[in-house]
């Protein structure tokens, strides 16, 4: 790798170890990984973009924010939920 940064051009110091330092982390397993037998393998991808987000941003247009509500409202706003959604039919027989 520090070979093709020089090819490149890359010469400031700070910048190679930045670079290097991303290749390094780039084989290294993600936490989820160790989830495959439980977690959908489609799934993976979203936790992997997540892991690599550096800003990630919700906007709640009705309710707060899911990280900022208590255990309190969050129960409340459930409950209001499945009082509006009509009763799912079972389908055991």
């Amino acid at each position: 790798m520090a070979d093709l940064l020089t090819l490149y051009g890359i010469t400031d110091g700070a910048e190679r170890e930045g670079l290097l330092e991303l290749a390094r982390q780039a084989g290294v397993p993600g936490w989820w990984q160790q989830y495959n037998d439980v977690m959908p393998r489609w799934f993976e991808y979203y936790i992997g973009l997540e892991r690599a987000a550096s800003v990630i941003r919700s906007y709640e247009v009705q309710f707060i924010q899911g990280l900022l509500q208590t255990e309190d409202y969050a129960r409340t706003v459930i409950l209001i939920g499945t009082r509006t959604c009509p009763p799912t039919r079972s389908t055991a027989g």
